[in-house]
């Protein structure tokens, strides 16, 4: 007997962000043969991201290259950096600043400031709050 799978229907910004830019995002090959190499700098400024120099990535994940800043010398180390955060109010963009090393499972959402030299590891930088 099968079991029909229910989908959740997303609507609104979140929804089209989901079904179209996600997907683009991970399956883009360009992204996975610059990865780890000092090439992903350029990647990421081509994609929108402010990168200062070098940018060593061995990330786990990107979003919203437009909203993120790199000061130079920075390394993502299995780390998450995005440029949004959900909370009850709906979907938040604001931009996000990294520097230093940024150890495995630090995570950096939208509005916040990731400064020093090392971060983490298991650090969570998350949006100080205020209003725009």
């Amino acid at each position: 007997m099968l079991i029909p799978r229910r989908h959740a229907r997303l609507t609104g910004p979140f929804g089209i962000y989901i079904n179209h830019v996600w997907q683009f995002r991970n399956g883009n090959w360009m992204a996975m043969l610059l990865y780890s190499t000092p090439m992903f700098g350029y990647y990421a400024r081509m994609m929108g991201a402010e990168v200062d120099g070098d940018l060593w990535y061995y990330g786990n994940s990107l979003y919203e290259f437009t909203k993120l800043h790199f000061h130079g010398g920075t390394i993502v180390d299995d780390s998450h950096i995005r440029g949004h955060y959900i909370d009850g109010n709906g979907l938040t963009l604001k931009d996000t600043f990294v520097s230093g090393v940024m150890h495995p499972r630090c995570y950096a959402s939208a509005g916040s400031v990731v400064s020093g030299e090392e971060n983490g590891p298991w650090k969570v930088f998350l949006n100080s709050g205020g209003k725009e």
